[in-house]
């Protein structure tokens, strides 16, 4: 028997194993999308009536927001062993301290009441943004995090962002007191699943193996970023680790016309990009940002058709089209690709004068793509927008081809959709982007509170208050009430003053003194 004979039949076997995993890994990560995008905005859509259901709709978001990241993951994973895994950086002004507080705040939903998370953050990352490919950073973050709980039944969570002006470098450090750092095998090897010393008595320990992706994608990603990403004991000599990830960056003013990251983190959906979409349109090339209002002002005109084939889909973007400010008598949805030309020459269709369409690219009977090539060879110019789980730049290129004038990628978000639309329609700003958007609502929130701790009259009623998560939730409000995209799911104002008011003394007088702040911040 030749020897090198056996090697290549024993291997065969072996490669075309990893070869059909790779490939189904790549097909349910598509798949994952739509049943993901569903039940997180379902999720948006819950008003909560109580506290304690405010709670579980958070903890139902930090959960979804951890599958979404698992899936960016298996998508990550699944071009990086078909050599597509290309990192082209987009480095733009981003508030790092909101972006990982944020981050942070959304994991802390699914810990346990043995396992207790701080962050700590440079003050100087309170007044500066920097200059970073701020949806790779969240995604390092994101896995650096879920490492830790994951590892950790039982104990601490401390988290540390800090800034050097000197080296212009950025650091991050998430230091957990679990299990520890293994003594053999290598943690940022690919599919990595080492055993851990967990002791179920005494730990109370769920979980012993991980997937092995989250800390290779994550090494990869921060490669690209020209950083280091290291993983050691915990520094205080206790059990535990510590995952240490060190990157250059430009520290900036907070511009104004900029969106302050911490209203909603975002996934990297639409960070697709490359030499294969150089020729898209300026629209495809845009991506989406955060900074749109969750509402139109001018939206009587606009008549949306849905095209969707999945029910739970049409559900969700009618009532996300609605909470927006449209008349559900603007909006009609169709089942499939095949039924648009048809319900646009019926005289129902003339009456109700289609201003723009939602088309989903994958339905039973007719793609959106041939369905919208049959629009534009048919002469229709109505501005088309493509809601699709498309993961590749090859996708995105077959999405321009069929005459597409925009695309969302699910799972997406509403501020993702009004802009989307609000860009395709040329509709005009609202009241929160005319006063300068989430920047400009924090500056005042930041200058309100000043003025309250320096009040003697009523700062007292702020001792042994977090401030840093008061000025949070302000923020949240101020950004909801002004038609901004923050979700606000907090107690109405009079529940979570009223153990003030009956323990402290807080009165009318007090609230005249907050108001007179507020406004004076406001006339500055």
């Amino acid at each position: 028997m030749v020897v090198g004979s056996e090697k290549s039949d024993t291997e065969e076997p072996e490669r075309l194993s990893k070869t059909t995993a790779d490939t189904l890994m790549g097909f349910m990560s598509h798949e994952l999308k739509n049943p993901i995008h569903a039940l997180q905005n379902l999720a948006k859509l819950i008003k909560p009536s109580d506290e304690s259901q405010a709670q579980y709709v958070n903890l139902l978001q930090g959960t979804l927001f951890s599958m979404e990241e698992l899936l960016i993951s298996f998508t990550d994973i699944s071009k990086f062993k078909s050599g597509n895994f290309d990192i082209k950086l987009c480095r733009t002004p981003t508030d790092v301290a909101a972006l990982i507080e944020n981050c942070a705040n959304l994991y802390r939903q699914t810990l346990t009441s043995h396992v207790t998370m701080h962050v700590t953050i440079s003050e100087i990352l309170y007044s500066s943004f920097l200059l970073v490919d701020a949806p790779r950073l969240q995604q390092i973050a994101a896995n650096a995090i879920t490492n830790a709980i994951k590892y950790t039944p039982k104990g601490n969570i401390d988290i540390i962002v800090t800034y050097t002006d000197e080296k212009q470098e950025l650091e991050l450090v998430v230091i957990d007191s679990g299990f520890g750092v293994e003594n053999t095998g290598n943690p940022f090897e690919l599919y990595y699943n080492g055993e851990n010393n967990c002791n179920n008595e005494n730990n109370n320990c769920i979980l012993h193996h991980s997937a092995g992706m989250g800390l290779a994608l994550s090494r990869i990603i921060a490669d690209s970023m020209k950083g280091e990403l290291s993983l050691s004991r915990n520094p205080d000599g206790k059990t535990g680790s510590a995952l240490n990830l060190k990157i250059k960056a430009e520290r900036v003013s907070p511009p104004l016309s900029i969106n302050r990251s911490h209203v909603s983190v975002s996934p990297i959906h639409n960070q697709i990009s490359g030499p294969e979409t150089e020729h898209l349109t300026q629209n495809f090339t845009k991506g989406v940002s955060s900074s749109t209002s969750n509402n139109f002002r001018d939206c009587k005109s606009l008549r949306c058709l849905i095209v969707e084939d999945e029910p739970v889909n049409q559900i969700i973007l009618k009532a996300m089209l609605e909470s927006t400010g449209i008349d559900e008598k603007g909006i009609h949805c169709l089942s499939d690709g095949s039924h648009v030309e048809s319900f646009l020459d019926s005289p129902w269709g003339k009456k109700f004068d289609t201003t723009l369409i939602l088309m989903d690219v994958v339905m039973t009977e007719m793609n959106g793509d041939i369905a919208c090539k049959k629009l534009r060879e048919k002469g229709v110019k109505l501005p088309i927008i493509a809601t699709t789980g498309a993961s590749t730049k090859k996708d995105i290129s077959v999405l321009k081809n069929a005459g597409y004038n925009d695309y969302l990628l699910k799972p997406f978000h509403k501020a993702q959709l009004v802009e989307v639309i609000r860009r395709n329609m040329s509709l005009a700003q609202t009241l929160f982007e005319e006063i300068g958007g989430q920047a400009a609502i924090d500056v005042v929130v930041d200058t309100f509170y000043d003025k309250c701790l320096q009040d003697p009259f009523i700062n007292h009623f702020f001792k042994g208050m977090d401030m840093h998560r008061q000025i949070l939730k302000q923020r949240e409000f101020l950004g909801f009430a002004f038609g901004g995209p923050s979700e606000y799911n907090h107690r109405q104002l009079a529940e979570a003053h009223r153990r003030i008011v009956l323990r402290e003394g807080l009165n009318e007088q007090h609230f005249d003194a907050v108001a007179n702040h507020l406004l004076a911040t406001l006339d500055g």
